[in-house]
């Protein structure tokens, strides 16, 4: 029965402690953000997810090229046919 509770209080405080650390970071990447952007606060989990989902950290624009020659290539088959 010792172990057991020794057991769940690790992963409770483990998982208090990772909670804690990323929204840190959250908070630490999202203060560098450019002056234009909206400011949400305050800078809790629930505005912190939303700052993530709305400017996501790893974002990379797409090539422009690609979708443009997808509908060059669907005009010149709809003129063909």
């Amino acid at each position: 029965m010792d172990l057991s509770a020794t057991v769940a209080v690790v992963v409770y405080v483990t998982r208090i402690g990772s909670r804690a650390l990323r929204e840190k970071n959250l908070r630490e990447r999202h203060s560098t953000m450019a002056s234009h952007a909206l400011k949400h606060e305050p800078l809790d989990t629930y505005n912190l997810r939303l700052i993530e989902n709305l400017h996501p950290s790893g974002w990379v624009n797409p090539e422009p090229g690609a979708p443009l020659q997808h509908c060059r290539a669907l005009a010149r088959a709809l003129r063909d046919s």
